[in-house]
């Protein structure tokens, strides 16, 4: 269903909106990602492994607690709005005041792991589901309305916050977590570090559209993110074997999880299926673009050799377990260099070879990170092994 809904979304602004508004439209969004970097934002990870450990009772105030850090990531963003107006940019002034406007609700995304995190699969699909076909369904309608950029956004995170706000109660109702700090302060302080990483990596995920709109405009934009479109609802689909086997991997413990071999046989699996999934992708690509996204042929050959980044995702399974069973020193090994190498490869790249060149720095960043992952995952294994 993720993967359906996203990809209808994709064709729907490929065809219903203008290359230059939906560049717009993807700016703003990954403006909106960078501020929250001001947020909290470390408090899914952190959830996310309480949960697996079994400490269901952080749900409710590690939120409320989010909720009041949303503060800085206001701010910021009305000063950014400030500036839009100052520039006499009002679609983009506009557009900064609504993402300001849901911040202080940004820390309910948390109910998207709630259930995968304590193993409740089907719960999880259930919800998953409803999180994905509504807030598609309400952006299609809108789409098919109006093409106004700004209501469009207002729909975007009105209908985000909107779901989030009932799966999240409806979730405590299902979880019914006791009333107990029991664990809490570890889940504090856990996001924290993964907020201070998360600063890291949230620039490093929206590095690429940012720099692409200041130095190739709103079109170049719209052409690298429809290229980007199908790999990513793939790399969703992906995913989600890991996101599977991670309550597995924290419960069992490391030696235990070592010697099962989830890591490395679990991960060769997803190899062979993911390599599949490109080969074939790269094949019909040229077909898909044609029926879905003509306007957009441009961005077969780019999509193509995005795909190929999809093999990069069997380090999931390794990522999991060194999240699980790992110091936050590990984490911070992982992301600081990779996210530092990606922004750099981007900053370079963008300017001097366009989207071919965000295109090479993204599947370069990938290998590394995807090396740096499992040198620490074999590194920990032969060291606890041999203990």
């Amino acid at each position: 269903f993720a993967v359906g809904t996203g990809f209808l979304l994709t064709v729907g602004f490929a065809n219903l909106l203008s290359p230059h508004d939906f560049g717009v439209y993807k700016y703003i969004l990954a403006t909106a990602g960078l501020i929250t970097a001001f947020t909290l934002n470390g408090i899914g990870p952190a959830t996310q492994r309480a949960l697996a450990l079994g400490y269901s009772n952080v749900v409710r105030p590690i939120v409320n607690y989010a909720t009041y850090w949303s503060v800085p990531s206001i701010i910021v963003a009305l000063a950014i709005a400030i500036y839009y107006f100052w520039m006499g940019n009002g679609q983009l002034g506009f557009s900064m005041l609504v993402v300001a406007a849901f911040q202080p609700f940004y820390a309910l995304l948390v109910t998207k792991s709630l259930f995968s995190s304590t193993g409740e699969f089907r719960l999880a699909t259930y919800f998953g589901v409803i999180r994905s076909i509504l807030p598609a369904v309400i952006l299609l309608a809108i789409l098919l309305l109006t093409k106004n950029v700004l209501l469009i956004i207002f729909t975007y995170f009105a209908s985000q916050t909107l779901i989030n706000l009932i799966t999240y109660h409806v979730s405590l109702h299902y979880i019914q977590p006791k009333k107990s700090n029991e664990y809490l302060p570890e889940t504090k302080r856990y996001s924290w570090h993964m907020t201070t990483l998360g600063v890291f990596s949230i620039a490093a995920q929206y590095a690429d559209q940012f720099i692409m709109w200041h130095f190739l405009g709103p079109v170049a934009l719209a052409t690298y993110s429809i290229a980007q479109g199908p790999t990513k609802e793939l790399r969703t689909f992906a995913e989600n074997f890991t996101s599977i086997a991670f309550p597995k991997i924290a419960q069992r413990g490391p030696t235990e999880s070592i010697k099962s071999g989830v890591v490395t046989r679990r991960g060769l699996q997803l190899f062979l299926v993911t390599l599949c999934m490109a080969a074939v992708y790269i094949l019909i690509a040229p077909i898909l673009f044609k029926i879905f996204f003509p306007v957009y042929m441009d961005a077969v050959w780019y999509s193509q050799l995005i795909v190929l980044g999809l093999l990069f995702s069997p380090r999931g399974f390794a990522d999991s377990f060194l999240f699980a069973h790992s110091g936050i020193k590990d984490r911070y090994i992982i992301m600081i260099p990779n996210t530092i190498a990606r922004i750099i490869l981007f900053a370079v790249l963008i300017p001097l070879f366009g989207i071919t060149g965000a295109v090479a720095a993204m599947l370069i960043s990938e290998l590394f990170y995807t090396c740096t992952v499992f040198a620490l995952y074999f590194w920990f294994k032969r060291n606890h092994m041999a203990v």
